[in-house]
């Protein structure tokens, strides 16, 4: 069973059938705790799961800040199919290819995304960027492309069926994830089995996935919110309250997140360092 509502389906299903019943309920979000009610019956009326599987331990360590603790728990990162590594051996380093794959909401933080682009660009590095997905907020990163100026070098694809297969996808260096939130990072780990080396904000899952400096670029967040400036992306919560405190959710500071990546685009060694030890990371996470 997976996700909340097919967790409590299946439970209830559960009630009325006869005989054994091993029941499997993967967890893999975490807005149900942050709704009272949703948070007592995950709590007291969840008996019949015989598992429960968290997709990453923040996953779980989220659950247990809410006081939900379960003797019958484990962590198993998602899978994916990894018949199709490739390295980035044949990347065109004269132009940097950026890509982030998801649904655009406000929570993907791709005006963050947008905004490392532009001090990229106005420190003279040639680059393009590829925003793949569909979502709420499609027409507000439209607007900020071209309030920012990044019109000749960023391509928003809208959804794809398969952007595992898209040229964009193949032709990448790197890959954002600075979502606010993020359990798990399942765009990451398909971007990482190819090689494309990872830049993703220090929250949730994420540093479970890559590893700093060494298979890819963790963000760092900033630790009181006082101390934000201009140039930092302004503080945003996800579900309003819990995020700041059980994740230590805070915004990353645009110029050293700047001066990071500028760091390994001068040094092709470093970038092909983190490109294979990304791969080699990847295959953790094989479905086998």
């Amino acid at each position: 069973l997976y996700n909340f509502s097919g967790i409590f389906a299946g439970n209830l299903a559960a009630l009325v059938t006869s005989g054994q019943k091993v029941i499997l309920s993967h967890i893999g979000g975490i807005s149900s705790v942050f709704s009272k009610r949703m948070r007592f019956i995950e709590k007291y009326m969840l008996f019949n799961t015989t598992q429960f599987i968290y997709n990453s331990n923040s996953t779980k360590s989220v659950f247990e800040y809410f006081g939900i603790k379960r003797k019958n728990s484990e962590v198993l990162y998602n899978g994916i199919e990894l018949a199709a590594q490739s390295s980035c051996s044949n990347k065109d380093f004269n132009v940097f290819k950026f890509i982030s794959v998801g649904r655009v909401t406000k929570n993907k933080n791709i005006e963050f995304n947008l905004r490392l682009i532009k001090e990229l660009k106005e420190a003279g590095v040639r680059l393009e960027y590829d925003i793949i997905g569909d979502g709420p907020n499609l027409n507000e990163v439209r607007t900020l492309v071209s309030q920012l100026n990044l019109d000749s070098i960023v391509t928003i694809h809208g959804f794809i069926t398969d952007p595992l297969s898209s040229i964009a996808f193949h032709n990448s260096h790197f890959i954002f994830c600075c979502s606010f939130s993020e359990t798990f990072g399942l765009s990451v780990v398909e971007a990482m089995s190819k090689g494309i080396v990872p830049i993703v904000s220090s929250i949730g899952g994420l540093p479970e996935v890559v590893t700093n400096d060494k298979s890819g670029l963790v963000l760092n967040s900033n630790i009181d919110i006082s101390e934000i400036v201009q140039n930092q992306i302004p503080v945003k919560m996800v579900w309003n309250e819990c995020l700041g405190r059980v994740t230590s959710t805070k915004d990353v500071c645009l110029a050293k997140s700047t001066e990071r990546i500028l760091d390994v685009l001068k040094d092709e060694k470093r970038y092909n360092y983190l490109s294979e030890n990304a791969l080699k990371k990847s295959s953790r996470f094989s479905i086998d």
